[in-house]
């Protein structure tokens, strides 16, 4: 399920659901200090008002569904029923706030410290969310002990599932045990379609499927669980079809738009997909959400080719983001992204004007991910000593343990450096141990088209597609395949 990226799209951790109870919930115990204990095995959530209970059910219930816009709407009239009720307040922030990370955490953390008379699992609440905020490793294991708290509770259950990431082995797991003790639920029914699908156990995933359609054949997220089956199954024209099913149920799902935008990119409907894109920056409530959208229409047009409207595009998103205010993170993705596109079209000066805007847009200024991308925009622009320059800066700061890059990424940057050096042999072995990075594909593509291997480099991009999750925020490759068609000419 399309989740907020903690630190961009989407974003994931994978718990096991064996670890003990009293571990998990005493990880969240000092954020809990002043809760009062959990008088039952289901969550209710602390309120004298019945309307104000029935809304943060109806809202809890939707952010479960992925229905960001119609939680956010009940949050808020949780809210306004009982001001004394700040999770719903709480939630209301986490849905729709511009602040930087810090500052939203503070805000949540204030709201919990003005909360009196909360329950266990509004404790855990408020602290996962200040932990999902920050990104930190704990907001897995907060969501675990909210799930432990009330073990009956089967929306804490589906809750702990989702934070899990699709397709994970802990959020595959977790959706059975979901579905074994509710079978006639559709939501239950469609975490298990998407997670089982993942993994390519077809007849389970499909079995699921088609439960949750019967179960809720009215409910947007069946009809999203289907479109995320239909992807594993290749059935391209079958997941466009089940997310338009999900937008005529609800026209304010845009997980649905933005998942059937993806897919229409793969089918090389450009056009079409930017209409989607275009609904998500309209409609979404995470100001996350939004800023990808807004980059996914910038990056459309590089399917059509045209790389001059992808950057004009970009730059007007960096500058609405900018002018929105408070997301120094989402500046920094745009300026990144528009040096590597600007790398492209060996633009250099673009490539340096990018590179520093994303350094001053960052919360932590001077970083370690700058120099990636620095590394991999010299080396994308035929800049060898430029990019030597990124990848030794790179070097120290991971050597110093300020920064920590995944294995994939650390040998893909090796890998395009190395290329771009036209050092083929060195940069082919970093390739080699790059797999699921997609950048792979794009180092060992600019090494083919080196050695003048041309039926090689295109091997490269054809099988380059099949391999992107989410082909709008994946500039491996659109950037790529513009370079593959402006080379084959």
């Amino acid at each position: 399920m399309w989740t907020r990226p903690a630190a961009p799209l989407v974003v994931v951790a994978v718990l096991c659901l064996s670890a003990s109870a009293g571990s998990q919930v005493q990880a969240g115990a000092p954020a809990a200090a002043n809760a009062t204990a959990l008088p039952a095995a289901v969550f209710r959530v602390t309120t004298k008002s019945d309307a104000a209970r029935k809304a943060f059910d109806a809202a809890y219930d939707a952010y479960l569904d992925a229905d960001w816009v119609g939680a956010l709407r009940e949050f808020r009239n949780a809210a306004a029923a009982d001001t004394a009720l700040r999770l719903a307040r709480a939630f209301e922030l986490f849905l729709t706030q511009r602040y930087a990370p810090l500052k939203l955490a503070d805000s949540i953390e204030r709201l919990q410290a003005h909360t009196a008379n909360a329950n266990l699992i509004e404790g855990l609440m408020f602290t996962a969310l200040r932990e999902r905020v920050l990104a930190q490793p704990g907001a897995a294991a907060l969501a675990n002990a909210v799930a432990r708290a009330a073990p009956e509770d089967n929306r804490l259950l589906a809750d702990w599932v989702t934070r899990n990431g699709i397709g994970s082995a802990a959020a595959a797991s977790a959706s059975r045990i979901l579905r074994n003790r509710e079978p006639g639920s559709y939501r239950a029914q469609a975490l298990v379609a998407m997670n089982v699908a993942a993994p390519g156990d077809s007849a389970e995933a499909l079995t699921a499927m088609a439960e949750a359609l019967r179960l809720g054949g009215d409910r947007a997220l069946s009809h999203y669980a289907a479109g995320w089956t239909m992807i594993h199954q290749r059935r391209y024209d079958d997941a466009v079809m089940h997310f338009g099913h999900a937008l005529q149920r609800d026209s304010g799902y845009y997980a649905a738009a933005y998942s059937r935008g993806n897919v229409l990119l793969w089918l090389r409907r450009p056009a079409e997909a930017r209409a989607d894109f275009r609904l998500v920056a309209r409609t979404a409530t995470y100001p996350t959400h939004r800023s990808a959208a807004m980059r996914a229409v910038a990056l459309s047009y590089l399917h059509e080719g045209d790389l001059d409207r992808a950057i004009q595009e970009m730059e007007q998103v960096a500058k609405t983001i900018q002018a929105d205010g408070n997301a120094p993170d989402a500046v920094a993705v745009a300026h990144r992204q528009l040096a590597y596109l600007s790398a492209a079209k060996k633009d250099l000066p673009a490539v340096q004007r990018h590179l520093a805007a994303a350094v001053a847009g960052h919360p932590q200024g001077d970083n370690g991910l700058e120099y990636y991308w620095a590394a991999m925009s010299w080396s994308l622009a035929g800049q060898p000593v430029r990019a030597r320059e990124a990848l030794t800066r790179l070097q120290r700061i991971v050597a110093q343990g300020d920064y920590v890059p995944a294995p994939n990424a650390w040998h893909s940057v090796h890998a395009m450096v190395l290329a771009a050096e036209h050092s083929d042999a060195e940069a082919l072995v970093h390739a080699d141990s790059a797999t699921g990075n997609h950048f792979d594909k794009v180092s060992r593509y600019l090494v083919y088209v080196h050695q003048g291997r041309s039926s090689d480099a295109a091997k490269q991009m054809t099988e380059l597609m099949p391999q992107i999750g989410y082909a709008i925020d994946a500039l491996a490759y659109p950037v790529a395949r513009y370079m593959w068609v402006k080379d084959a000419k």
